[in-house]
Formats: C-alpha cells, structure tokens, sequence
C-alpha cells in the first residue's frame, strides 16, 4: 500500500503561490483516467479499497490546491483580466446576417439596438466596438434618468384642467406686455373653444398632443384667417403650454410646431402712398376734423408725412427730441433690438404744423397721448376715419387670405409716402436708412416702387427733404460771398430746376 504524500502547498508564499509542475499534473491525470477506464478493459486496478479511497482523497485536495491558486491570484492579473471583460450592459458584439458585425445593445427600456461595425475581421470589430462602449453606457444611463423621471413625475402628477390653463400660465409671471398678453388670451380662448367642439373627452392639459394641436392650427387657416393671426396664434399657444411645461413636466412641451418651416407667409396687405393731391385732401381734413384734441391731429399726421414716424412714434414723441431743425427719437420697433437713433431734418412744412404744440413741456401731443396709452383703438379708429374722409373707403384689390378686405391706404401710407418721395428726391440709401430706422433691403423696396410711380407723387414740400440746416447756412455764406453775376446764374439754374 502506498503511503498518502501530501501537497508540499507549505513551501509556497501564501501571497502568491506557485501551481503545481506539469509533470505533476500529468500523473494526477494519467492516475484518475486508469481508475476510470482499467474496468472498462477487464483489468483489476494494482491498489486496494483503501488505495481507491486515498486517491479520491488526493483528487480532492488536488482540486482545492488550484482553487486555492486561483484565489490568492495577483491583483494586478485580476484587474487585467476584468479589464477585458466588456461591462455589464454596455453592449456586445454580434455576428450578422451578411456576415459581419455589429454592437448591439440593450437599452434601460428592453429595446434591442444593433449598429453595424462595417467589418468582417473580428479583432478589427472589437476595435471599433470600444469606442461605442462609453457611449451606449451614457445613452443608457440618460435613458434610465428619463425613466425614473417619468415615474416621478406620473406619481407627482396632478390634474390641470384646460379651464385653468390662462391662471397657470399667469403663475409662471410671463415677461411680454400687456398687448402681447392679451393676444395670447384671444388665441387661447379659440383653442379651448376648439377643443370642447371637436375634442370633447380632452379636458387635461396633459391629454394635448402634437396632432390634436395640427389640426386645430388647420381649422384655423380653413377659417380665412390672415397668416400673420394665424402665426400670433400658433406662438401665443406654443409658449402658454411650454411656460407650463417647466413648473409640471408631464405635460407635454413643444406641442405647437415652430421655426421657420412653420411660418406661413402668405400675399401682404401692403399701404400705398398718397399723391399730391391726396395729401392736400388729408391735410385739410385733419383741419376740420370734429374728434376731441383738434388742433393735436394735424400735427400727427404732419410727422407721418414730413417725417416718417410710424403711428406710435408720432403719438408718443416728447418736446425734447426736436431740437436744432431735427426730431432725433429711438423708434420703439426698434428699441429693444437695435436701438439706433433716427434724425430726420424738419422740413418748412413740418416746421409750420409744429409751430402751435411747441410750448407743451412732455408729450408734444399730450392729448393723443394720453389716449393712446390708455386705449390704442382709440386712436387707430380716428385716424382711419380721417383717412377715409380724405381718400374715400378703397378697398384692397390684391387677393389675401382674409374674409374682408382692408383699405390700401391708413396711417402708414403716410410712412410710405415719406421714404418713396425721399427716393424721388434723390436721397441716398444710407442717409433715408438715417431717417427712418429701416434696414437697407426694405429701402430697397421703396427705390423699386419709387421707380414705378408718376412724379406726382412727389409734392414740393420734399424738395429739400435731403439738405439739413447746416447746409442752408453754408449755402447763405456763400451767396453773400458771390459776385452778383454769380447769384443771378445761381438764382436761373434754380429756377429751371423748380419750374
């Protein structure tokens, strides 16, 4: 009987042990396959019952020796090794149908992704599959964000009736003015109208959806309403349900489609410019008009005429902005983008029409004024109204959108009338740009309509609409320094040009 030798496991560092020789494993192998296979073959093994029992007991210590090993493993093999090894969810390499291979991955939600590596060398697939191994970690793990925050927001989730929406979005203290706030109201009020008409089971915000918000935007243009009406409506609703959206996530933001794709931009109602003898009809109803401030009327609408303001500029334009034969003010289209100053030179026309209102000290027309800033219907109807007693009711023959049709001519055909008989004068493009705040691709427009229209457009009070009154007095200087024969060709020249 052979005497039990026990593994010398003594002799190795326990901190890193070495594994047994090859020619010992060899014999360990060649001993368990002759117990095995020596009944096979009709052979008695050489060793007793208790020889049977040693060996399986050798086996056995054998087996715990190389687990021993493997776990007193050095650190560094083990990083080294788990280094290799992809990382749990961070996708795997798969073969596909064609032959090569792709990463696939499995995303927080379960759906299954797979991306081509457009290679058939598997070492080369690896290569490129390492480099989207960080990235599908991260998509997975905003992913998983976006789902624990969905749950999060289902279980704080709270009821917003449509009916409250105009009083949440208040909640969220909107910056825009007072016209703009209520243009967004109107256009909230005609979707919730919509909405209770052909939506009837949608009475939560959160229940609106991208093609519920289409097609009301598709019975709003079916209804003739104007594009510019339809763009304020789409905006107005856009921004209520996005404000909302911050403070309550679980309803939906960016219902309302927006960016330039969605802009309709449909034919312009565009103002024409009075004639000259159509402004002499509108000066002289502005004289004998019947509306409350008389003598205020005539001068506004003789700074939209001899000086281009719009409407608002005029009414609310202050005693100190004319000054030196100039009106420098910062018009309020521009006063939040831009901010550039506008000089316009006051023509003798103008000159004569602000002679009666110049001793007011704050609003040069503190009437309108005052009306304006309190109800600017009110002065946009009177004005029309003066307008029409001028030129009569024409209405617009070009073909639009909208139901009924709207005049050609109001308060900014006065504005028109100013920059097209400015071109006809012969101003530059840079100094008129000076004068009305606009930018040089909308002066273009008005050269191009200059060049269309009769001279009679252009009355003789715009003949020095392009020389200031530094000019004048250089002008004057140099006359008193003439010889008389000199004034007296001067004088026929302009003359021949007046004539």
């Amino acid at each position: 009987m052979e005497s039990a030798v026990k593994p010398e496991s003594h002799k190795y560092p326990a901190t890193n042990p070495q594994p047994p020789s090859l020619s010992a494993q060899k014999k360990a192998l060649a001993d368990a396959r002759a117990f095995k296979l020596a009944p096979a073959v009709g052979l008695e093994p050489t060793f007793s019952l208790y020889s049977k029992g040693f060996f399986s007991f050798y086996v056995v210590i054998m087996l715990c020796y190389y687990s021993r090993n493997a776990f007193y493993m050095d650190k560094h093999e083990l990083r080294r090794i788990m280094a290799n090894k992809r990382q749990k969810g961070s996708g795997s390499i798969v073969k596909l149908s064609n032959g090569g291979y792709g990463f696939q991955v499995i995303g927080a939600n379960g759906k299954r992704k797979t991306t081509s590596l457009k290679t058939k060398n598997l070492r080369e697939a690896k290569q490129k599959a390492k480099g989207l191994t960080r990235v599908a970690v991260a998509e997975d793990t905003i992913e998983a964000m976006t789902i624990i925050s969905d749950a999060k927001n289902n279980i704080n989730r709270r009821p917003l009736p449509l009916a409250d929406t105009w009083d949440l979005f208040l909640e969220t203290n909107p910056t825009c003015g007072a016209g703009t706030l209520k243009m967004y109201k109107t256009g909230w009020n005609k979707f919730a109208k919509w909405i209770q008409e052909n939506r009837p089971g949608v009475d939560d915000l959160a229940d609106l959806t991208p093609e519920t918000a289409q097609h009301f935007l598709d019975a709003v243009v079916k209804s003739g309403l104007s594009d510019s009406r339809y763009n304020d409506i789409r905006c107005g609703c856009g921004r209520i349900c996005n404000e909302i959206h911050i403070r309550n996530p679980w309803v939906k933001d960016n219902i309302f489609p927006t960016g330039k794709n969605a802009v309709r931009k449909g034919p312009q109602q565009e103002k024409k410019p009075f004639t000259a003898e159509q402004q002499t009809l509108l000066i002289e109803a502005t004289r004998n008009t019947e509306f409350e401030y008389p003598e205020e009327w005539p001068v506004l609408f003789a700074l939209g005429l001899y000086a281009g303001m719009r409407l608002k500029d005029a009414a609310l334009l202050k005693r100190e902005n004319v000054r030196d034969g100039l009106i420098e003010y910062k018009p309020f289209k521009t006063v939040n983008t831009s901010g550039a100053e506008v000089k316009v030179p006051i023509l003798p026309a103008l000159k004569e029409a602000l002679q009666p209102v110049m001793k007011n000290q704050d609003y040069l027309l503190p009437g309108i004024a005052h009306e304006y800033n309190h109800c600017k219907s009110w002065v946009d109807k009177r004005t029309q109204k003066i307008v029409i007693q001028a030129v009569g009711k024409v209405e617009q023959t070009a073909k639009t959108q909208r139901k009924q049709t709207r005049s050609p001519y109001g308060f900014h055909s006065l504005r028109h009338t100013f920059t097209v008989c400015a071109a006809l004068s012969g101003v530059p493009v840079g100094l008129l740009k000076q004068m009305t705040g606009d930018n040089i691709g909308t002066l273009d427009k008005y050269y191009a309509k200059a060049g269309a229209l009769d001279i009679s457009v252009l009355s003789p009070a715009y003949r020095s609409i392009g020389t200031s009154g530094s000019e004048r007095e250089e002008l004057k200087a140099l006359a008193d320094n003439l010889s008389l024969k000199a004034v007296r060709f001067l004088l026929k020249t302009a003359r021949g040009i007046e004539a």
